[in-house]
């Protein structure tokens, strides 16, 4: 007795079919692994809220005293209550746990033919980066090139040819990170040539050269050691500071800095438009001072159109 087999049309049928179904599934199950980070960044925001008050339980608690740390001491405050680093990860921040420099660390350079210059840690027109390991375990080096419009290369003959490669390619500034294993960081300047001031900020105060005076010529060689506190959410800037803080301030925003300057709002609002509007279906989760956590589009939580969610009722 003879089988009759599928016909070509009968298999290019079922194909089809199998792909029409897989094509209708995979934006419905991206979908809901979307709504999943969303609501497990909803839930670290509310972590972070319970922890705010255990840490002003164990520092006093007295009336009056506010929730939040001053910005400066975000988010070491609440680490020493809430030690799980993950919770202070949003899970759809691309950077993440990968992160390998501290938020806010910029190269900043002060030279009379082009003014100030800010420059971050992280791969641009005048600064590159690559990763190695040797003896010492996993590193991350970056190169500076303070010559406005060239374009950085490393050396050809390997990462012992620092400095001057070519002219106009001298590295002028080459600086190795480590993470060690209590999460603080060290960066040792490997190289540095320049003719004018330059130093290193983080969250817009001086790192190196430390105190008054002195070049980063005097720390070739030298480790800083540091920590590295980060997260993905930013502290509002002005919680800290006055007591009185209606229940609608935001506190905490999804945001890639490691806290929301208020002296800068335009930057705040660019940031909520170009990176944490990526987060979230469109949308960044945020929490309020009542411990609730909602979701907003980047107008909405702009500081330049919606002030009042933002400053504590008596501005600094």
């Amino acid at each position: 007795m003879s089988r009759r087999a599928f016909t070509i049309v009968e298999l290019l049928v079922v194909v089809a079919i199998i792909a029409l179904l897989v094509s209708i599934l995979i934006p419905t199950l991206t979908m809901a692994r979307s709504i999943a980070r969303t609501a497990q960044c909803a839930h670290n925001l509310r972590q972070i809220a319970s922890a705010f008050r255990a840490w002003a339980g164990e520092t006093g608690g007295q009336a009056g005293r506010p929730t939040y740390p001053f910005k400066e001491r975000w988010p070491q405050v609440p680490y020493n209550v809430l030690p799980q680093r993950q919770v202070f990860w949003c899970p759809d921040d691309p950077g993440g746990k990968t992160m390998t420099v501290v938020p806010g660390l910029l190269y900043f350079l002060s030279a009379p033919s082009y003014g100030d210059v800010r420059i971050p840690f992280e791969d641009c027109k005048n600064c590159a980066s690559r990763t190695g390991k040797d003896e010492d375990g996993p590193y991350t080096d970056f190169v500076f090139e303070e010559s406005m419009g060239v374009q950085v290369q490393w050396c050809p003959n390997g990462p012992n040819e620092y400095p001057n490669c070519t002219h106009h390619d001298d590295k002028d500034g080459v600086f190795r990170f480590r993470v060690n294993e209590d999460g603080a960081m060290t960066m040792t300047l490997l190289n540095f040539h320049d003719n004018t001031r330059t130093v290193i900020m983080l969250n817009g105060q001086q790192l190196w050269p430390e105190g008054d005076g002195g070049s980063l010529h005097d720390y070739v060689g030298k480790t800083k050691i540091f920590s590295t506190f980060i997260s993905s959410y930013a502290i509002n800037s002005a919680v800290g500071q006055k007591y009185d803080v209606p229940p609608g301030t935001l506190t905490l925003v999804d945001y890639d800095e490691q806290y929301a300057d208020l002296d800068y709002p335009d930057v705040i609002a660019q940031h909520l438009r170009r990176k944490s509007v990526a987060r979230h279906l469109g949308r960044v989760n945020v929490l309020c001072a009542d411990e609730s956590v909602r979701r907003m589009g980047p107008t909405e939580a702009n500081p330049k159109i919606n002030p009042d969610l933002w400053w504590p009722t008596v501005r600094p």
